[in-house]
């Protein structure tokens, strides 16, 4: 018999500013892990004390009012690392890994990008760029892996609901969608389309133009899961739940159960 292990990873879009209603999730829903980015807190100031009482250990990374990832599981993180590029640190605290169950988990939010023509956008590039070399090499080491997180990438047609106005935006391009291609190439899965291959699933809507409404949205957010795991995945979806009500991160949790063998 096994037991399961809900992961989840969350845009959060400032943990502080949503605490309420992260806590209320964290009690209904119970997941195991949680990668968060977008905590927009300064690690000393991160709200760690109601989380550690409902019997979670917390790990973060943090900076002032922008970017921010933390690792929040019921279990111990050993190992935590905050870097895979000391060079790439000056574009904020953008990662976080530790080793959870013996699985490596970390939570990324990559660049944005602003737009093409923009330094930003080479900025961007070089993120990834660092990234999928640092993943290369971490497989090496741990093949157990789970990468949660705001990747800024929509990867195909499917996951956006207009295609067309977002075609050679800095989220969606055939360059920056490459550096997923090269992440499946090495092994990894897209835990969400293990199970879900129908369009209309998105994990991120504007606030502005009615976007959540009208189910303008796009999937940026994911679960991807090394080739030695994927097997045992047996379920994911998007909880488009806590994108309604008041005060809601423009983004929705992405969760993926996984079945542990004891």
């Amino acid at each position: 018999m096994g037991s399961k292990m809900l992961v989840a990873t969350w845009n959060v879009n400032s943990i502080r500013a949503r605490l309420e209603r992260f806590m209320l999730w964290l009690e209904l829903v119970q997941p195991d892990v949680v990668c968060l980015q977008e905590t927009k807190v300064e690690d000393q100031t991160f709200p760690l004390e109601p989380i550690e009482e409902l019997g979670y250990h917390v790990a973060v990374n943090g900076q002032k009012s922008y970017n921010g990832v933390a690792l929040i599981s019921k279990y111990e993180i050993d190992d935590i690392r905050c870097s895979f590029d000391k060079e790439l640190d000056t574009q904020g605290a953008r990662f976080i890994s530790g080793i959870i169950k013996d699985v490596r988990m970390m939570s990324v939010y990559a660049p944005n990008g602003a737009s093409v023509e923009l330094e930003q956008y080479a900025r961007k590039l070089l993120w990834y760029k660092s990234f999928m070399n640092y993943i290369e090499k971490e497989l090496i080491e741990d093949d157990k892996i789970i990468i949660g997180g705001d990747f800024n990438i929509a990867y195909r047609p499917i996951d956006i609901d207009r295609p067309a106005d977002w075609e050679g935006s800095v989220l969606y391009n055939p360059e920056i969608c490459g550096y997923l291609d090269r992440l499946i190439e090495m092994g990894f899965l897209d835990a969400f389309r293990i199970h879900q291959q129908d369009a209309g699933y998105y994990s991120w809507w504007d606030y502005r133009n009615l976007g959540f409404q009208t189910n303008n949205g796009l999937r940026i957010d994911y679960l991807f899961v090394s080739g030695s795991l994927s097997h045992l995945c047996d379920g994911a979806y998007i909880d488009r739940e806590q994108r309604k009500g008041l005060k809601p991160s423009d983004h929705a949790p992405v969760l993926a159960s996984f079945i542990q063998k004891v």
